[in-house]
């Protein structure tokens, strides 16, 4: 596969990287791929999804944003001033996928696209809904959405009777300053700082309750484009059934159309399916 590796920046001047997929001929419409927590942008999930991508004549733009990898360094650069950064799942805000995803959309801007369809995998889900239901970008013309896992109630699961000490212990270490530290396997790491764990898990948390299947999916409902949502029949991070979350997604938005397809979380050993289905889906918003 051809394609063009690119630098770019984030709205706030973080400095990013993406790979560019051009269909044969010229379009106007872009798909962009939100990778999940910890993951690049070149995930299993993205080169899955790519020949249907192509297949409908969309150019394809994956992007690392700054919850790859579990912590790495990141630059940015303000007028003449240059900065380092250290983020990765471990530590980044949430609400910075904004600036994130602002950046790629003006990047591809610059090349001459004018619509986006914003597509996430895992937590990038999470993301792409919170950014739309907070900019309402009318550039973007539809949404797809890959393995939209409740991550809140899944650390809940995992961690039963334990759940509470655990966070309790992360909102102490937030409270003394300590936020950035990264907490012990047992205590929700080492994937997790403190304020990481804390900020998705707490009750009012803004990113563990955008697909919080306990509750009404309220930033789901604010979109107003064309959904896509996918599951693999065997998906692993489950609270309810893929099956439940699905007819959840269909409920709170009319626009939704969803698709349960064999495989996992990664939609491994549903790649045709998955391709077919959003294949016929592409088409469906494309220009």
């Amino acid at each position: 596969m051809k394609g063009e590796f690119v630098k770019f920046r984030a709205s706030d001047g973080w400095w990013l990287e993406g790979f560019l997929v051009l269909p044969k001929r010229r379009a106007k419409t872009a798909l962009v791929f939100v990778h999940g927590m910890g993951s690049f942008f070149w995930s299993g999930v993205a080169s899955r999804i790519y020949p249907a991508v192509l297949g409908a004549g969309l150019a394809f733009f994956p992007f690392n944003n700054r919850g790859s990898a579990i912590l790495r360094r990141f630059y940015s650069k303000r007028g003449h001033k240059h900065t380092s950064h250290v983020s990765g799942v471990a530590v980044e805000r949430f609400t910075d996928c904004v600036d994130d995803i602002d950046g790629a959309l003006a990047f591809l801007k610059k090349r001459g696209f004018t619509r986006f369809i914003l597509v996430g995998h895992s937590t990038g889900c999470q993301k792409i809904t919170y950014y739309q239901g907070k900019r309402k970008n009318p550039a973007v013309v539809g949404l797809v959405l890959l393995a939209p896992a409740d991550d809140l109630n899944c650390g809940k699961k995992e961690f039963g009777r334990r759940f509470p000490s655990v966070l309790a212990n992360a909102r102490r270490l937030v409270r003394e300053g300590r936020g950035g530290e990264l907490l012990p396997k047992k205590m929700g790491g080492p994937s997790f700082s403190a304020v990481r764990f804390y900020e998705l898990h707490k009750p009012d948390s803004i990113e563990g309750n955008v697909f919080n299947y306990s509750r009404e999916l309220r930033a789901l409902r604010k979109i107003k484009k064309p959904i896509f949502a996918a599951f693999g029949k065997n998906e692993e991070h489950t609270v309810i059934p893929a099956k439940r979350m699905l007819e959840k997604i269909r409920a709170t938005n009319t626009l939704a159309t969803t698709a349960l397809v064999p495989g996992d979380h990664g939609f491994k050993g549903g790649e045709r399916q998955l391709q077919k289905a959003l294949g016929v889906w592409l088409r469906g918003v494309r220009p």
